[in-house]
């Protein structure tokens, strides 16, 4: 078990370490640090990577330059091993303990543990001897070197941790040397911030590295645009390699979709740190995805969206009543003494029923001749109902005659002058009686009124219906005429 966190550690470290490609920030890793110590020149790359091509049976020789940045001597122990692929694709190297089968195995150190002065450097050289039967294709393997200092304990608790450092080394065997790189998918994960990576995937299929070149920007469904992020890694021989480019939640959060590609140099003939002309792209789009926006922002929406869905649901029930209305109510003409409330009145509806069901709108005037819906049928008139007041008051008058009458003295001669006689207070005259009718409310009203004695509530029930009749009639007749003038209008254009 603790040589297995040992192992997490080593290989912890050395990802780090390797993530960075300038010989400056290696050499700053901790006590001690190393570069190659023959850069190629014109190749910016063999300042931080020792990068060789050769045939099968050649040996070429090198060297690694060790700094110690303490006050103090450091001895240090030098190595070779494997490279080996990390859990997200990324180069790696074994540990010094693992058995070496590769490129580990080609090195040959000049000295396998070194004291550096305080303050100094010191340049230890090797030997790389390329078997006769390797195959083409880039081969990989690490130089490392450990401060015994940075060791990790032999006992204790936790996790034990030891530090070392390492440089990558690129074997090139000539042949067919092929480059090619394949999209495999586009990551999107939402972190706990809230804020979302977009992780290109993509596999090297060729024998050699690429060194890859990756863009990211995402475009909401409104056409607007994030930053272009970019980034440059290595992508090793037969590995899968992702990479994570964060992205700020928008407050309002949205549809978005996000925009990949990736770019590297095509030409076998260049290895690392040469660059052609043949420059490849691939890109690859993802579908839309939502964003989830601030908290904040998400109540306001979901406020705006009940408000919405209300609205829909108000104008649908408004739209099945129009469709009722037309589907079920006859068409009416507008004669010119009508208005609303008597067209509401006539036929047991609201006002404001039949006003909103035609949309008219206010002062709610109808013109001549203009059609509106109306239910199928005229409601019953309530006439007697709507009398009965004058009926009731027509009664009541001619009780108050009869006590009149029953009150006054039976033998008016033996009255004589100048002696008082009880005379009961004379009426007063009956008031003005109106009625209005229903059919005309309310523009026109009809009164009657009686001189003294109260006209009969037949009478009265009579007038009411005869005067509803008529007008009645005189509608009809209004609209049989238009139905005609109509119907000869067809007529003649057809004869036409």
């Amino acid at each position: 078990m603790r040589k297995h966190v040992q192992k997490m550690g080593y290989v912890l470290t050395l990802t780090l370490l390797l993530s960075v490609c300038t010989p400056t920030l290696l050499a700053a890793s901790g006590s001690i640090g190393i570069i190659p110590a023959n850069p190629q020149s014109g190749n910016e790359r063999s300042k931080g990577i020792f990068i060789h091509t050769l045939d099968g049976g050649d040996s070429v020789e090198d060297g690694v330059k060790i700094f110690n940045y303490t006050d103090e001597d450091r001895t240090v122990v030098l190595g070779a091993v494997d490279s080996i692929a990390a859990s997200d694709g990324s180069f790696s190297c074994k540990q010094n303990t693992e058995e070496r089968a590769a490129v580990g195995s080609w090195v040959k150190l000049s000295e396998d543990k070194v004291v550096v002065p305080a303050q100094s450097n010191k340049t230890v050289n090797f030997t790389v001897t390329v078997p006769k039967d390797a195959g083409p294709g880039e081969h990989g393997g690490c130089i490392t070197a450990q401060d015994t200092r940075n060791f990790a304990p032999k006992s204790g608790r936790g996790v034990l941790l030891g530090f070392r450092n390492a440089i990558r080394l690129a074997i090139t065997v000539p042949g067919e040397l092929v480059k090619k790189l394949s999209y495999e998918r586009v990551d999107i994960v939402r972190l706990e911030n809230g804020n979302y990576t977009v992780s290109p995937v993509v596999k090297n299929e060729g024998n050699v590295s690429l060194d890859v070149t990756a863009r990211v920007q995402l475009k909401s469904i409104f056409g607007g645009k994030s930053a272009l992020k970019e980034a440059n890694f290595p992508v090793i021989r037969d590995a899968t390699t992702s990479w994570a480019f964060e992205f700020e939640r928008p407050f309002w959060g949205g549809l978005y979709k996000a925009y990949t590609s990736v770019s590297y140099d095509a030409d076998p003939n260049y290895g690392l740190g040469r660059v052609s002309a043949d420059q490849k792209k691939k890109r690859q789009d993802t579908g839309y995805f939502i964003m989830m926006p601030d908290p904040l922002a998400l109540l306001i929406e979901l406020g705006v969206l009940v408000v919405l869905l209300l609205m829909f649901v108000i104008s649908r029930h408004r739209k099945r009543q129009q469709r009722k209305v037309y589907k079920k109510w006859q068409k009416y003409t507008v004669a010119d003494t009508d208005t609303v409330m008597s067209i509401a009145a006539e036929y047991g509806i609201g006002w404001k029923q039949l006003a909103r069901a035609n949309r008219i709108k206010a002062p709610y005037i109808l013109k001549e001749g203009a059609e509106l819906r109306v239910p199928s049928a005229p409601a019953p008139h309530g006439n007697k109902k709507v009398a009965q007041w004058l009926v009731d008051d027509a009664t009541q008058d001619t009780s108050v005659k009869s006590m009149l009458a029953n009150t006054a003295p039976h033998n008016q001669s033996k009255i004589e002058a100048d002696q008082d006689a009880a005379v009961p207070e004379r009426r007063p005259a009956p008031q003005r009686l109106e009625f209005e009718s229903p059919r005309e409310a309310p523009r026109r009203q009809t009164s009657y009124s009686s001189d003294g004695d109260a006209q009969s509530a037949e009478k009265i029930t009579k007038h009411v219906e005869e005067a509803t009749s008529k007008r009645a009639s005189k509608r009809h007749k209004t609209i049989r005429k238009r139905k005609a003038a109509k119907s000869k209008a067809k007529d003649g254009k057809a004869s036409r």
